[in-house]
Protein backbone atom coordinates (compact mmCIF):
# COMPACT_ATOMS: atom_id res chain seq x y z
CA UNK A 1 0.00 0.00 0.00
CA UNK A 2 1.37 3.52 -0.91
CA UNK A 3 1.52 6.39 1.08
CA UNK A 4 -0.76 9.58 0.97
CA UNK A 5 1.78 12.22 -0.67
CA UNK A 6 2.57 14.94 1.62
CA UNK A 7 1.14 17.56 -0.46
CA UNK A 8 -2.36 15.56 -0.28
CA UNK A 9 -2.69 15.60 3.31
CA UNK A 10 -2.82 19.04 3.91
CA UNK A 11 -5.93 19.51 1.49
CA UNK A 12 -7.27 16.67 2.61
CA UNK A 13 -7.37 18.45 6.30
CA UNK A 14 -8.82 21.59 4.47
CA UNK A 15 -11.89 19.50 2.99
CA UNK A 16 -12.41 18.26 6.57
CA UNK A 17 -12.18 21.65 8.53
CA UNK A 18 -14.51 23.07 5.32
CA UNK A 19 -17.32 20.49 6.03
CA UNK A 20 -16.74 20.77 9.75
CA UNK A 21 -17.13 25.09 9.72
CA UNK A 22 -20.63 23.94 7.07
CA UNK A 23 -21.93 21.77 10.05
CA UNK A 24 -20.47 23.95 12.94
CA UNK A 25 -21.21 27.69 12.14
CA UNK A 26 -24.81 27.44 12.15
CA UNK A 27 -25.24 25.99 15.46
CA UNK A 28 -22.34 28.97 16.69
CA UNK A 29 -23.79 31.58 14.85
CA UNK A 30 -27.25 33.12 16.25
CA UNK A 31 -28.15 36.46 15.72
CA UNK A 32 -26.15 38.38 17.91
CA UNK A 33 -23.18 36.53 16.94
CA UNK A 34 -20.91 35.45 13.96
CA UNK A 35 -17.94 33.51 13.03
CA UNK A 36 -14.99 34.03 11.19
CA UNK A 37 -12.18 31.50 10.02
CA UNK A 38 -8.68 33.42 10.21
CA UNK A 39 -5.68 31.63 8.28
CA UNK A 40 -2.00 32.68 8.19
CA UNK A 41 0.34 32.93 5.39
CA UNK A 42 3.30 31.40 5.71
CA UNK A 43 0.50 28.69 7.09
CA UNK A 44 0.63 26.68 10.29
CA UNK A 45 1.06 29.87 12.22
CA UNK A 46 -0.60 30.59 16.18
CA UNK A 47 -3.57 33.40 16.65
CA UNK A 48 -3.19 35.83 19.90
CA UNK A 49 -6.38 37.96 20.37
CA UNK A 50 -5.20 41.06 22.89
CA UNK A 51 -1.93 39.33 24.02
CA UNK A 52 -4.26 35.86 24.42
CA UNK A 53 -3.93 32.80 22.69
CA UNK A 54 -6.83 32.71 20.04
CA UNK A 55 -5.89 29.44 18.67
CA UNK A 56 -3.73 27.94 15.72
CA UNK A 57 -4.12 28.50 11.83
CA UNK A 58 -7.42 27.96 9.98
CA UNK A 59 -9.36 28.02 13.71
CA UNK A 60 -12.61 30.26 13.89
CA UNK A 61 -13.38 33.50 16.23
CA UNK A 62 -16.50 34.22 17.16
CA UNK A 63 -17.77 37.56 18.54
CA UNK A 64 -20.76 39.88 18.72
CA UNK A 65 -21.89 40.91 15.36
CA UNK A 66 -20.78 44.56 14.75
CA UNK A 67 -17.45 44.54 16.85
CA UNK A 68 -14.00 43.57 15.58
CA UNK A 69 -11.43 42.08 17.04
CA UNK A 70 -7.55 42.64 16.27
CA UNK A 71 -5.47 39.36 16.02
CA UNK A 72 -1.68 38.89 15.60
CA UNK A 73 -0.41 35.91 14.12
CA UNK A 74 3.07 34.06 14.83
CA UNK A 75 4.85 31.29 13.17
CA UNK A 76 6.50 29.38 16.42
CA UNK A 77 10.09 28.56 16.02
CA UNK A 78 11.06 30.90 13.56
CA UNK A 79 13.50 33.52 13.18
CA UNK A 80 12.78 34.52 9.66
CA UNK A 81 9.03 35.73 9.84
CA UNK A 82 8.00 38.95 11.59
CA UNK A 83 4.57 39.13 13.48
CA UNK A 84 1.56 40.24 11.41
CA UNK A 85 -1.88 41.60 12.10
CA UNK A 86 -4.93 41.47 10.80
CA UNK A 87 -8.41 43.26 12.09
CA UNK A 88 -11.29 41.02 12.26
CA UNK A 89 -14.73 42.50 11.47
CA UNK A 90 -17.28 40.72 12.63
CA UNK A 91 -20.05 41.76 10.43
CA UNK A 92 -21.93 39.10 9.27
CA UNK A 93 -20.53 39.43 5.78
CA UNK A 94 -16.75 38.70 6.08
CA UNK A 95 -16.72 34.30 6.49
CA UNK A 96 -12.86 34.36 6.46
CA UNK A 97 -9.74 36.81 7.35
CA UNK A 98 -5.65 36.37 6.24
CA UNK A 99 -3.02 37.34 8.76
CA UNK A 100 -0.03 38.28 6.87
CA UNK A 101 3.51 37.92 8.56
CA UNK A 102 6.41 38.82 6.17
CA UNK A 103 9.73 37.71 6.10
CA UNK A 104 12.63 39.61 8.11
CA UNK A 105 15.05 41.34 6.58
CA UNK A 106 18.52 41.39 7.48
CA UNK A 107 20.60 43.78 6.17
CA UNK A 108 24.82 44.69 5.59
CA UNK A 109 26.25 47.94 5.53
CA UNK A 110 27.61 49.19 2.36
CA UNK A 111 25.89 45.93 0.68
CA UNK A 112 22.77 46.65 -1.82
CA UNK A 113 20.05 43.98 -2.80
CA UNK A 114 17.42 44.40 -4.90
CA UNK A 115 15.23 41.81 -3.75
CA UNK A 116 15.39 43.15 0.47
CA UNK A 117 14.07 46.62 1.86
CA UNK A 118 17.16 47.86 3.33
CA UNK A 119 17.48 51.85 4.55
CA UNK A 120 20.32 53.64 2.98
Amino acid sequence: MGVAHPLQRPLCMLKLRLLFLLLLVPAIASADRTAVVVTTRPSGGLLFVDGLAAGFDGDMLVGRRGTRAAVMCVLPASRAWAAGRAEVRFDGNTEQTVCQMEVKTRCVRDLKNPFRRCPG
